[in-house]
């Protein structure tokens, strides 16, 4: 996998470097080199993007959940909004929150060990 190439799938994840790096299993640096060809990826994560990609692409329950735990550890970002009086939340954290999509149906060959 080339740097344009590593750098091409995060964009279509949508993750971002410090996601992109926990979804990896490495330090933000360490990815931060992959990516500006600076660090040649070895034999080992070659062969997890490899399995990820695979994931991606037949197992979509799973790597939602791969996603979604790559999105969560991400640093907070600070809430955009006033704070609302007495509650100590921001005017944002108060408005309503769209439904999660509901998971996809868990694949029949993985159907079994669940």
């Amino acid at each position: 996998m080339t740097p344009i190439e590593l750098k091409q799938w995060q964009a279509g994840l949508g993750l971002s470097e410090a996601a992109m790096a926990h979804y990896l299993g490495v330090p933000v640096h360490t990815l931060r080199g992959w990516v500006k060809g600076t660090r040649a990826l070895q034999a080992a994560p070659l062969r997890l993007i490899e399995v990820l990609k695979r994931v991606q692409d037949d197992s979509q329950r799973i790597h939602l959940e791969l996603m979604r735990e790559a999105r969560d550890s991400e640093p907070a970002k600070r809430q955009a909004g006033r704070p609302v009086k007495g509650t100590g939340a921001t005017q944002s954290e108060n408005a309503p929150q769209a439904p999660e999509s509901p998971d996809p149906e868990i694949p029949a060959w993985l159907s079994s060990a669940v």
